[in-house]
């Protein structure tokens, strides 16, 4: 297992400086995968064993990961980007939801999660209400489309005999039993880290015995074998969580926010959703939570996750974005809706232009500029966020420099020819 200096803190910004530059070099999004479970229940753990990286879990009772921590992993010659989450506890769920959904919104415009590690103790008999309230969340969270994803994950495998082995195995069908209870579906995916899998990756029922370094080094390859089976093909689905941050779903009105029976947002988060900019908020709040150390980056007011783009054009960077509106530009913004066919002339640096028409969506204080993909995006009732523009580019297939003037042109014929 590597060793290093690097704390697990600038190793995500690095992480999300990385997946930043891998979607402006390539315009496709990198392959993540969370981990999410109970306190206690290993995730830290199994992180470390498909990174190789060390320094996430201290083996203490006092370790205990506070914020979301990203690791990537390369396993077959192919990149996994890692998203450890903070354990849920009774009393915690509320504050341990934001703090994921403030991961997901750092890492959407740029990756896409290919999957997800429910991650539950096999040596501890019991499913308790908390258990039952958790894999609902889970489901929630992910949709019932997507639970193909989900991998049902034991761990603390390791055994004093053929006794405690006989326990743990009656478990394990005990939690298969109230999982399909839960998430309705059969033929669940099942991996138990810890245990022995031949070369078709099939569990033998012999138990590895996790202390040796040598054991470890072997608990890990069959780990990394899993990520590879189960995620190395090509995905096309999202988890419901990510469709409703797409959306703009207030975090309480999410149906994994249903499930938690979450307090409203407040004030100043509803004004930034009201803005169409779900994750600016976010991210922001994610890189302030995780600024421990001395990553300079991270004493910088970013409205995403690393630098901004340096070929952004000067009248884009220096826009202010639009306060929440009233409820006549509300009004107003309806009445705009429904008068969408009506053609305006717009005065472009002298008088009318004969034939320059500008339909305009919504009512905003201030000329929009026919000319700006952000006014159309906005004149259209879209995302006209820096990452609501990167989410459109990558949506619909177009390329080049982001936030070049070319990409921008790109992206406001595009608007113009899907919805003017």
């Amino acid at each position: 297992m590597e060793s290093s200096s690097k704390s697990a803190s600038s190793r995500t910004q690095e992480c999300l400086a990385e997946l930043e530059a891998r979607f402006k070099n390539t315009g496709s999004p990198a392959k993540a995968i969370l981990l999410v479970g109970r306190l206690g229940t290993g995730k830290s753990s199994l992180l470390e064993d498909v990174t190789g990286l060390s320094g996430y879990s201290q083996q203490s009772a006092d370790s205990v990961t506070q914020n979301v921590e990203i690791a990537k992993a390369v396993i077959t010659n192919k990149e996994y980007f890692i998203m450890d989450t903070p354990g849920f506890n009774p009393g915690n769920e509320e504050e341990t939801y934001r703090e994921i959904i403030r991961g997901i919104q750092a890492i959407r415009p740029f990756a896409r999660i290919v999957g997800l590690l429910y991650l539950t103790c096999v040596n501890q008999p019991r499913f308790d209400g908390f258990d039952r309230k958790l894999a609902q969340f889970i489901r929630a969270l992910c949709g019932d489309e997507y639970i193909h994803a989900v991998t049902f994950t034991t761990t603390f495998w390791t055994v004093a005999g053929e006794e405690q082995l006989a326990d743990f195995n009656r478990h394990f069908e005990f939690l298969q039993s109230k999982w399909k209870e839960v998430f309705g579906a059969q033929g669940l995916n099942l991996y138990q880290h810890g245990q022995e899998y031949n070369a078709s990756g099939l569990p033998t029922g012999s138990v590895i015995n996790w202390f040796p370094r040598r054991n470890r080094d072997q608990i890990a390859r069959h780990a990394k074998e899993m990520i590879a089976r189960n995620y190395d093909g090509p995905t096309t689905a999202s988890p419901r969580i990510v469709e409703e941050l797409d959306a703009n779903t207030p975090i309480n009105m999410t149906e994994a926010g249903r499930i938690l029976d979450l307090h409203p947002p407040p004030a100043e988060e509803s004004s930034s959703a009201s803005n169409g900019q779900p994750g600016r908020e976010s991210s922001e709040q994610y890189n302030s939570a995780s600024s421990g150390d001395s990553d300079p980056r991270s004493s910088r007011d970013r409205s995403r996750p690393s630098a901004e783009g340096v070929n952004d054009t000067q009248q884009e960077r220096e826009r202010p974005q639009p306060p929440a509106p009233t409820w006549g530009q509300t009004l107003l913004d309806v009445i705009g809706r429904l008068a969408r066919n009506v053609e305006i002339n717009v005065d472009l640096g002298g008088g009318p232009m004969r034939g320059q028409n500008f339909a305009m969506g919504s009512a905003h204080s201030g000329t929009l500029d026919p000319l700006s993909s952000v006014d159309v995006m906005r004149s259209f009732g879209l995302d006209y966020s820096r990452e609501g523009r990167l989410r459109y580019a990558a949506r619909h297939g177009i390329g080049g420099e982001p936030f070049s003037a070319a990409w921008g042109d790109a992206i406001r014929r595009d608007v113009r020819r899907r919805y003017g």
